[in-house]
């Protein structure tokens, strides 16, 4: 994670920042080392978003029947 250190800001916590950004499949080929995917939190991360999105719809479009709000 060495390459981020030209930027003007120190992680809190580099193996969270790493296992972020760990793909899938390099994980799946480096399975020897201590590496995890970033699978978990890209659900973590889209369940968030889907959770967001649903509240702004609830609240932006409260006349809408729900049948309409399933179209958008």
């Amino acid at each position: 994670m060495s390459d981020f250190t030209h930027y003007d800001y120190t992680f809190k916590n580099p193996a969270l920042l790493q296992n972020a950004l760990t793909h899938s499949s390099y994980a799946n080929e480096n399975r020897n080392s201590n590496v995890t995917s970033n699978e978990r939190l890209e659900f973590l991360g889209d369940s968030i978003l889907g959770m967001t999105v649903a509240e702004y719809l609830f609240q932006s479009f409260q006349n809408w029947l729900v049948d309409g709000m399933v179209l958008i």
